[in-house]
């Protein structure tokens, strides 16, 4: 942890043998939540509770998940993709309850969500070098029909390393960074139907745990 006052960085060292850390993230009320990829959790450290861990294991939900980055939306709950298990991962804090979305690709290599503003969620594809997304809300990207759950998937032949979803006011971006051309690329949200070089309309199975 950086204090950005002095300049000083604080390490913390994850109990019970945390492996292979894949994504971080600064919640609202100060919680560090990351994912443990090769132990299958994700946890979060609290600053206002004298810095304490707790760790939440995926193995009930699926013993072959792996965790590969986690993003938060606006109204505090945790995203993730399985990055072996092939789904697209929901953690409702409050309901202290999982829900997965299965990823019609086989063997996807899915990782590293990011979220727009709608609720969609972004991923990338490692396997054919793809853009994945889950739209919960396709008509606000100019996909689909209302009410339904679609999987799209675009081949943007890259490896990416880093997914974001930037918006402005006249322009929705998801960009990208290309791992094996070394640059930043991007894809605007509301043509992305027009630019699809494969499209596939296939319902997620939603499955919940208790």
């Amino acid at each position: 942890m950086l204090n950005q006052t002095s300049r000083t960085i604080r390490e913390f060292l994850p109990p019970k043998n945390a492996t292979i850390i894949t994504g971080i993230l600064a919640s609202l009320n100060g919680d560090i939540w990351f994912a443990e990829h090769g132990t299958n959790r994700i946890s979060k450290i609290s600053p206002s509770n004298n810095y304490t861990f707790t760790q939440i294991s995926l193995d009930a939900l699926n013993p072959q998940a792996f965790p590969w980055g986690v993003k938060m939306d606006s109204q505090g709950n945790i995203w993730f993709a399985e990055h072996i298990g092939n789904k697209i991962g929901f953690y409702d804090l409050t309901k202290n309850q999982f829900t997965e979305w299965s990823i019609p690709t086989s063997q996807s290599d899915s990782k590293l969500p990011a979220l727009d503003q709608f609720g969609n969620v972004w991923f990338a594809e490692g396997q054919g070098g793809s853009l994945g997304v889950l739209a919960l809300q396709p008509r606000a990207i100019g996909l689909g029909a209302p009410g339904n759950d679609f999987y799209y998937e675009l081949l943007v032949g890259a490896s990416m390393a880093a997914i974001g979803v930037v918006s402005f006011r006249w322009q929705r971006l998801v960009r990208f960074f290309s791992r094996n051309r070394k640059r930043a690329r991007a894809v605007e949200t509301k043509a992305v139907k027009e630019k699809l070089a494969k499209e596939t309309q296939v319902g997620f199975g939603k499955i919940c745990y208790q």
